[in-house]
């Protein structure tokens, strides 16, 4: 399914409605952003084509599920590394955003947070051999899961987070292990004082 190059005006809310769209490839590189909201519920495409400059105002991502995620380079941010895929069209050079670009279309969702869409996006980094991009997500998961959380469950949160990264950056366990022992070792290096 090809909107290269399209150009989509509606006065309606949604603008373009493909949910339960079944595709090998879809491409989404649009001659200008969509105002509306574009519906991708529950759609299953292998490869999605886009542009980040011409994302929709609004894009509705539960549900859907892809195998490939690839940007058209050209319009894209000046930070993104150049790669090429045995699959894309040659006039069509592409890449693979960083997970800051793909989490900030992850936000475009105004159904607010849903776990489905940051969980398939994980997926999709592993399967490309990023897993720190991978972790990145699903950290940001739990950060946006944990705003929706009642108070209780908000403290707890912020616990986890601070002191591992909800498990995504083991690292900071390290520092406190070692701060931990250092506090030990000189907490018995103190002098004792006998009355």
């Amino acid at each position: 399914m090809s909107l290269d190059n399209a150009t989509i005006r509606t006065d309606e809310e949604t603008a373009l409605d493909l949910r339960r769209l079944s595709a090998e490839e879809v491409l989404l590189t649009l001659a200008e952003p969509i105002t509306g909201i574009v519906d991708l519920g529950n759609a299953r495409v292998s490869v999605l084509y886009d542009n980040p400059r011409r994302w929709p105002t609004e894009i509705r991502l539960d549900g859907f599920t892809y195998d490939t995620l690839l940007a058209v380079k050209g319009d894209s941010p000046r930070e993104i590394v150049q790669k090429r895929y045995v699959s894309t069209p040659t006039a069509m050079p592409v890449e693979i955003l960083p997970s800051k670009y793909r989490l900030a279309w992850l936000d475009r969702n105004g159904d607010g947070y849903r776990p489905q869409p940051y969980e398939q996006l994980a997926a999709f980094y592993r399967r490309m051999g990023h897993d720190d991009q991978a972790r990145r997500v699903l950290l940001m998961k739990q950060r946006r899961r944990r705003a929706t959380q009642n108070p209780a469950g908000k403290l707890w949160g912020y616990i986890l987070d601070f002191s591992v990264g909800y498990g995504y950056r083991p690292w900071l366990a390290f520092i406190w292990l070692t701060s931990l022992l250092e506090s030990l070792l000189t907490y018995n290096r103190l002098p004792y004082s006998h009355a």
